[in-house]
């Protein structure tokens, strides 16, 4: 290179070791600091925490701060186990015997349509359903956007479509139940997912309708930490707060 070449290449070199270590001094500060609660979530939840969980915490405990990761639940766990994280809220189907899940709220595995699809007029009240209820019959033969095979979602959706012997059309295949609510909301098609908090619902732009059988699955939506976790650093507090508003979210009318 030139002399102008070398001498610029030197000093970028210099602003990149300074940078580096100047990150690596406020990750310290961030790890050192007891207020700081770093959570994990998938990036499903992400809509909630941000839009309605931090915003309430934040108002109910100042004293406190926060760093969100989002990212796959296997990742996540791995970065509790390394003590990166302190608490990961993510759907529990199964529950992960190494940790602790303080649960948040049950959760159904329901369909998911655009507001003014037609299962909308079909749907009825039913005893024991938590939301409309619409007979399998009438979509099955409807567009769909399936999750992944490798998400819990996916494989719940694959086997209740296997034990209703049903082979719908499927127009998109995602990895993320975030663009999955996006993609139906566009009406791409409909799809079958946990019936989580999400903006679209709550503003009926997608509506949720209960599934036919006993095999709809009911799955938890927890908080997950360490046995080793001291919840007295804000960790508790921020729990409860997320129980306190998801239940004030599903039960609010807009």
């Amino acid at each position: 290179p030139t002399a102008a070449g070398e001498c610029y290449l030197k000093h970028a070199e210099v602003i990149l070791q300074q940078n580096l270590k100047m990150q690596e001094e406020l990750d310290q500060i961030i790890h050192n600091n007891t207020n700081v609660i770093k959570i994990g979530a998938s990036g499903s939840r992400g809509e909630f925490l941000v839009s309605w969980l931090l915003p309430l915490f934040y108002r109910k405990y100042p004293e406190y701060r926060t760093k969100l990761t989002l990212n796959r639940k296997d990742t996540l766990l791995q970065m509790l186990d390394k003590h990166e994280l302190d608490v990961v809220f993510v759907n529990t189907a199964a529950e992960p015997l190494e940790y602790i899940c303080c649960h948040i709220a049950r959760e159904d595995m329901v369909l998911l349509v655009n507001d003014g699809h037609f299962l909308l007029d079909e749907a009825v009240v039913k005893e024991g359903c938590r939301y409309p209820f619409v007979r399998a019959e009438s979509w099955k033969d409807c567009p769909f956007i399936i999750p992944a095979a490798s998400m819990n979602t996916g494989q719940f959706m694959r086997s209740y479509l296997k034990h209703l012997n049903f082979n719908p059309p499927v127009v998109s295949e995602i990895e993320h139940l975030g663009l999955i609510f996006s993609a139906v909301e566009n009406k791409m098609g409909i799809s079958i997912v946990p019936s989580m908090p999400h903006m679209s619902v709550f503003c009926k732009r997608l509506h949720y309708l209960s599934l036919e059988g006993e095999e709809n699955g009911i799955w938890n939506f927890s908080a997950v930490i360490r046995p080793d976790t001291d919840v007295s650093k804000g960790i508790q507090k921020l729990i409860n707060t997320a129980k306190e508003v998801y239940a004030a979210v599903v039960q609010e009318k807009p």
